[in-house]
């Protein structure tokens, strides 16, 4: 998804330039890459929390 938004981004950005397309599509382009960036920050961030926590309960129910 990030390399997809990306490319479209750059090709809305080229389209821009030259005249062929307005700027509500680039910018709505640029939104939409910006959301694809932040679903996968917190697609990380969940990931790692819960992988942390998974190892916190294993470490924990060793002990007992």
């Amino acid at each position: 998804e990030l390399a997809l938004t990306r490319e479209t981004e750059i090709i809305e950005q080229t389209r821009f330039d030259i005249g062929a397309t307005d700027l509500n599509d680039l910018l709505y382009a640029k939104a939409r890459n910006h959301l694809a960036v932040s679903r996968f920050i917190t697609a990380q961030y969940t990931y790692q929390s819960a992988r942390f926590y998974l190892d916190y309960l294993l470490e924990n129910g060793e002990n007992k």
